[in-house]
């Protein structure tokens, strides 16, 4: 548990009450609300809760049943679809984009070439993109 720990929904942007968070040091900066992965060997991403530097522990939502991330779809996905974070970017894509880093969620709804969010269930684990593709 993360004591005095409080979300702020207007970055982290919750679409349920069901979701995780866990305190982690950061390899680089980030600003609030980025769609990230942690550091170089970290088995999650998530989205970060507050402007950070490099070396800095930060709270991480690594896990929820619905959250909404950046993405970056080159067609439109239907929900149900898994995704992946492009670790790069720090947004979600589709699992066949070239600049996939891991599978990490799942659409909730549909999502057209044209949006910059989306809404996911967000697992909790990264998956190696060869294992699903």
């Amino acid at each position: 548990m993360l004591d005095g720990f409080t979300l702020d929904t207007n970055i982290v942007k919750l679409r349920s009450d069901v979701w995780s968070a866990m305190q982690v040091t950061l390899d680089a900066s980030y600003s609030a609300g980025d769609f990230i992965i942690p550091y170089s060997t970290a088995a999650i991403c998530g989205v970060i809760t507050a402007d950070t530097t490099s070396g800095d522990d930060a709270i991480i939502v690594y896990k929820a049943e619905k959250i909404v991330v950046p993405c970056s779809f080159s067609t439109d996905m239907e929900a149900g679809t898994a995704i992946a974070i492009d670790a790069v970017n720090k947004e979600a894509v589709a699992i066949t984009d070239g600049n996939a880093t891991a599978a990490c969620g799942i659409l909730t709804e549909d999502a057209t070439s044209y949006d910059t969010e989306c809404e996911i269930t967000l697992n909790g684990n990264l998956l190696p993109i060869d294992i699903l593709t």
